[in-house]
């Protein structure tokens, strides 16, 4: 079998840090692939590396580049959007469903909008 990964601890690590982003578990991430807990655990672990179409697969599922993934060079605001839905997730008490702030947060990057003035 070809290997096409040249770090696979590295990109176990992203693997690992994208679904904690998702806050997803490793045994859902395992159950929306259609794998066992162990497989996917293999894969975050780096033991084993994953097919392409398996790598997709995560990527499509926790919403991540796959490009990233998979080398480590991200969108510039990739992070930052996720970092700042679940900042403001936590401070509305989880009120509101963590894609609807992502989607704001995205909106408001994409729109170059100066600042955004939150009242309590």
């Amino acid at each position: 079998m070809q290997q096409f990964i040249t770090d696979k601890k590295a990109l176990a690590q992203r693997i690992r840090v994208a679904r904690e982003c998702r806050e997803l578990t490793q045994i859902s991430l395992a159950k929306y692939l259609g794998v066992a807990r162990q497989t996917y655990l293999d894969i975050e672990t780096g033991k084993t590396e994953p097919k392409a179409g398996t790598l997709l697969a995560i990527a499509q599922i926790l919403r991540a580049d796959y490009l990233f993934l998979l080398t480590g060079t991200a969108k510039p605001d990739q992070y930052t959007t996720d970092a700042a839905a679940n900042k403001i997730h936590s401070l509305m008490g989880g009120k509101v469903e963590i894609d609807d702030i992502r989607m704001i947060v995205s909106f408001i990057n994409d729109h170059k909008v100066p600042y955004l003035i939150v009242t309590q």
